[in-house]
């Protein structure tokens, strides 16, 4: 299938478009948010850019690891930064792209119902949880939060409504404790990779199935007082949460009687009881007790 495909820099969108490549399906061009300073409406990013150009591209991955951009380049795919997806300018090249489907595997703007509807088999979205529950921009953050298990993915199609479209395919991620939150990323988009990989070539065969979404949840970016942690929750839950998000580079309040106890990190649980809320200092580190278990963290 001749595909568009769009993506940011970390680690979620490269697992879908490294099977789709390697699957035979023709990645048409590839299409990444624009830079602020970006004024045009879309702009072809070319290899080998000035020193320091590629920093300006948002959510670059860290240095060392493959991004989308440079994957692309590689495989010799036309690579686009876009500002406004509703833009004349942008419309007409899909069109003059004629592809068959698009592919969405992060990405922070919003698309216009004039653009969805360009493809014949429309746009694709891979998104980081089991829709129609927790629809938004941080999902992962959200399930992390909520002590969700399993976390899961759902390739769906895209509509006017945010995260709302017909489901094609989804399937549970198990995660082990204490992953970070780049490493749930990778586990999130490799399995959505397989799910991406089968629904396009449903469509190719003309076997793909529509499940309308009922019910459902959004969540929002999140505020500063959703990093705040109950001491009714189990140690096991506080400490998956913690080691999730805390590349975020955030502080995370204990909410407990007396002064709330701020933490940077944690580093492991034990189901030793202690009063829920109490701590102890030991060895430069601070044992918080938990409706259930122990949470062991290092304070901010």
């Amino acid at each position: 299938m001749r595909i568009l495909y769009f993506g940011m820099m970390g680690t979620f969108s490269l697992p879908p478009f490294d099977l789709l490549t390697q699957s035979g399906h023709e990645i048409v061009a590839v299409v990444t948010p624009a830079a602020r300073a970006q004024t045009a409406p879309v702009a072809p990013i070319t290899p080998l850019p000035a020193a320091g150009a590629l920093l300006e591209i948002p959510l670059i991955a860290d240095q060392g690891e493959p991004t989308i951009v440079e994957r692309a380049w590689a495989l010799g795919i036309p690579v686009y930064a876009l500002r406004r997806p509703g833009a004349v300018e942008f419309l007409d090249l899909v069109r003059q792209s004629r592809v068959d489907v698009a592919c969405v595997a992060c990405f922070n703007r919003i698309f216009p119902a004039d653009l969805l509807t360009l493809p014949p088999h429309g746009f694709l979205n891979l998104h980081p949880s089991l829709l129609p529950h927790y629809r938004g921009p941080d999902p992962i953050f959200w399930q992390l939060r909520d002590g969700v298990e399993p976390m899961g993915v759902t390739v769906h199609w895209m509509d006017a409504g945010v995260d709302t479209g017909d489901i094609a395919a989804q399937a549970p991620v198990a995660l082990e404790d204490g992953l970070s939150w780049a490493e749930i990323e990778h586990r999130a988009a490799v399995t959505g990779a397989r799910l991406l990989h089968d629904v396009c070539a449903g469509l190719e065969q003309g076997n793909a199935q529509r499940i309308p979404q009922v019910g459902g949840s959004y969540q929002p970016s999140p505020r500063a007082e959703d990093f705040a942690i109950p001491v009714t929750w189990t140690a096991r839950r506080a400490f998956n949460f913690i080691r999730g998000v805390q590349a975020w580079g955030v502080r995370f309040t204990v909410q407990r009687a007396g002064a709330p106890l701020r933490l940077s990190s944690a580093l492991a649980w034990t189901d030793d009881p202690a009063e829920p809320g109490s701590v102890v200092g030991k060895d430069g580190l601070v044992l918080v007790g938990m409706a259930e278990g122990t949470l062991i963290a290092e304070s901010a």
